[in-house]
């Protein structure tokens, strides 16, 4: 099964504002949580559940 992550207007805004090296280790572990979402940790918080 394959997941989509998604970015908000304000992260991408965030993300276009970073330098290209930057965005590319962000861009990688995006592809990552896509592909294996259960190796990530758990959100806490108001992001919980």
């Amino acid at each position: 099964m394959s997941y989509q992550v998604s970015l908000s207007n304000k992260s991408q805004k965030q993300y276009k504002n970073f330098d290209r090296h930057i965005q590319e280790k962000i861009k990688a572990q995006l592809q990552q949580l896509e592909e294996k979402p259960h190796e990530g940790f758990s959100l806490s918080g108001k992001y919980a559940n």
